[in-house]
């Protein structure tokens, strides 16, 4: 019988009861745990690179939603200055404020769905870089 380290590829032979070229079992049993350690750490690194990967990456998409965000504000105070206002129904400063609150939010919440397409275009350009 053996046993397949699959992170590494190694193949050990089991030799739990077996004395192999004289020596005793403890030898190759603690070959066999080294080898088993050793596999345990590399998969743990990998785990944490991964861990880490994700979190940049969930980094780079907040960022990302954010730019696409205040690009669809602009988008909308411009799209505002083509209105064209008489003053009678003007609501003063308030009325501005009231606007410009609608347009974060409204942007807000286009980039957080699918948005306008610039956030995936951001992502794929640096991930390109690996960060």
């Amino acid at each position: 019988m053996e046993i397949k380290l699959e992170n590494n590829g190694l193949l050990l032979p089991h030799i739990k009861d077996k004395v192999i070229e004289g020596k005793d079992n403890n030898y190759f049993q603690k070959i066999l745990n080294n080898a088993l350690n050793q596999s345990k750490k590399e998969i743990e690194k990998t785990e944490t690179e991964d861990l880490e990967e994700k979190a940049e990456m969930e980094k780079l998409q907040k960022a990302s939603k954010l730019l696409e965000s205040f690009f669809i504000f602009y988008l909308f105070k411009q799209m505002d200055k083509t209105i064209q206002r008489t003053g009678f129904l003007d609501g003063g400063i308030a009325e501005e404020i009231f606007r410009d609150m609608l347009y974060d939010e409204m942007s807000k919440k286009i980039a957080e769905q699918k948005g306008i397409g610039i956030a995936d275009l951001i992502i794929n350009q640096l991930k390109a870089y690996k960060f």
